[in-house]
């Protein structure tokens, strides 16, 4: 979008949230002034919505509409955190090849209902379903017949896990969301369902639907890169300064601002809590800007005494050992006295040699110049151990990559 047209928008919505019956902008934005006609520098120094400012607000603050003009009213799914009670409408992008490809779709409900509305607006019809019920699951598609599934890349590789393979042949089409795909569940996914087409988006309730969407080329690569969308305002900013990162290359936290007028809550600069990072666009589709999806700032990334570890990294490293070990590896990093101790949880798939994963760990990349063995040569690193994850994790969930543990 040109940058006149974007600032454009940009006045019109912040300007329709000062000026609106709600008070919660008015609130948030009290110490700032927001002039008539905005600017992108106008913008970066207006504060951030975050999901304890909404949790912590009435809800009569954060009504900007009558109740009656939104498609749903719903609690997001809570995966970090206390959900927060939302009010959204749908339909402002549509997943462009969802109509095109199914007739009827099986979704992980990722716990909320609100994905019903979202695939019947295609003109598709929908059923869900809940992996904690494995058995019952497996029946119910074996009646429904589904040509779609929708979810979590984690839920999609175990429902194929327990299907057929008359049943699995029949699956045309994946739209994966609520977690970011590794490498390793795309490959499993291509394995399970041979005829599907593999599809993603960035989405969420507090944005009102869809933000950013991969290009045909985008979806080729596989690689958890997006454009986005003429809706959505993006930035990227550092999660410890809230500076705005525009370098390539450079993760930080994705905040998103709505530009959709009629919208019952408009989110100015929130904080989705997502890892992404500026990339270098590596299609020819006209797209102005590329992001990549690294996963949750909160799961997916951790500091450590120089540089940092990413799970996007931790997964390139341990590809090597994809058959010996499941995709819910878990890497936990313990401080003490200014050095650091790590620990990697696996769960073997057959006899493996644990020090030889231990080993190839520290090949891990913690900055374009360092590798997790740098640590050790300067005594930063004590140890790195690998040991088997003591019980098995609930099917199709989401994966904790990374957990660091304070100070002890």
């Amino acid at each position: 979008m040109p940058k006149k047209t974007l600032e454009r928008a940009l006045s019109v919505i912040l300007n329709h949230a000062l000026r609106a019956e709600s008070s919660f902008y008015r609130n948030l934005f009290a110490a700032c002034t927001v002039p008539t006609h905005v600017t992108l520098n106008d913008v970066e120094r207006l504060p951030f919505v975050t999901k304890e400012l909404l949790v912590a607000a009435p809800f009569s603050q954060r009504l900007f509409l009558p109740l009656t003009e939104a498609d749903s009213v719903r609690v997001t799914s809570g995966t970090s955190g206390k959900g927060v009670l939302l009010f959204p409408r749908s339909g402002h992008v549509k997943r462009p090849w969802l109509s095109e490809r199914c007739s009827k779709v099986f979704s992980y409900y990722y716990p909320y209902s609100g994905m019903d509305r979202s695939v019947r607006q295609h003109g598709v019809g929908h059923m869900g379903f809940d992996l904690e019920h494995p058995a019952a699951t497996v029946r119910l598609a074996l009646q429904y017949e589904p040509d779609g599934i929708m979810g979590p890349p984690a839920a999609m590789v175990a429902f194929g896990q327990y299907l057929e393979e008359k049943a699995r042949a029949r699956i045309i089409y994946i739209q994966l969301f609520g977690s970011r795909p590794s490498r390793a569940q795309f490959r499993a996914l291509h394995t399970l369902y041979p005829r599907a087409r593999i599809s993603w988006d960035y989405a969420s309730t507090e944005g009102n639907g869809i933000s950013a969407l991969p290009c045909e080329t985008l979806e080729k690569l596989e690689q958890n890169m997006m454009h986005p969308c003429d809706s959505h305002f993006l930035e990227i900013i550092e999660p410890k300064t809230g500076t705005r990162i525009t370098e390539l290359d450079t993760p930080g936290e994705l905040v998103l601002t709505t530009l959709f007028e009629n919208n019952p809550l408009p989110m100015i600069r929130y904080r989705t809590g997502d890892l992404v990072q500026w990339v270098k666009t590596p299609c020819s589709c006209g797209a102005e800007a590329t992001f990549e999806m690294l996963g949750r700032v909160d799961f997916d990334r951790a500091y450590l005494p120089k540089g940092i570890v990413l799970a996007s990294e931790l997964e390139h490293t341990l590809e090597r050992f994809e058959h010996d070990i499941a995709d819910d590896f878990e890497l936990h990093i313990y401080h003490k006295n200014n050095s650091i101790s790590l620990e990697l949880l696996v769960r073997p798939q057959r006899q493996i040699e644990y020090a030889a994963i231990a080993e190839h760990l520290l090949s891990l990349r913690i900055s374009p110049t360092l590798r997790l063995r740098d640590l050790s040569a300067e005594g930063l690193l004590k140890s790195v151990t690998c040991v088997s994850m003591p019980k098995e994790k609930v099917l199709g969930r989401r994966v904790t990559r990374i957990v660091p543990h304070e100070e002890i």
